[in-house]
């Protein structure tokens, strides 16, 4: 009976833990955006969203360094579902919702991240 239970229990925990996934958007070194897809399944909604590493980069042009970093996440047809910034003083500005509780539901997503040559966005998130 105990592995009866068990059984059904990991059965369970199998199909309601959500799955982890990462998207890298970055600024190549010819100054070429290079956006991340974040593909919302039918059905299934995305939350739980986190920055592992967020770098502004250079200005393509004069080379110095950006101190504001940010993204922006576009639905399908173009319009920002939210956006991030951080100043030069950590000050933090968002739009859209916070993004410790942003959720997104099916559907098909950009995301660009913002500054010059070696910019870079890791962003986690669950499904």
């Amino acid at each position: 009976m105990k592995k009866v239970v068990l059984v059904i229990l990991i059965v369970f925990l199998g199909f309601t833990v959500q799955a982890q996934h990462k998207i890298n958007a970055s600024i190549n070194s010819s100054c070429v955006s290079q956006p991340a897809n974040l593909v919302v399944p039918s059905g299934k909604t995305a939350s739980a969203f986190a920055i592992n590493t967020l770098v502004a980069g250079n200005n393509c042009y004069s080379g110095a360094a950006f101190t504001n970093k940010g993204f922006v996440i576009k639905a399908a047809n173009g319009n920002i579902v939210y956006r991030y910034n951080r100043d030069g003083n950590g000050k933090v500005q968002e739009s859209g919702a916070k993004l410790s509780s942003l959720k997104l539901g099916a559907g098909n997503y950009t995301v660009w991240v913002d500054g010059g040559i070696g910019a870079q966005l890791v962003l986690s998130y669950r499904i």
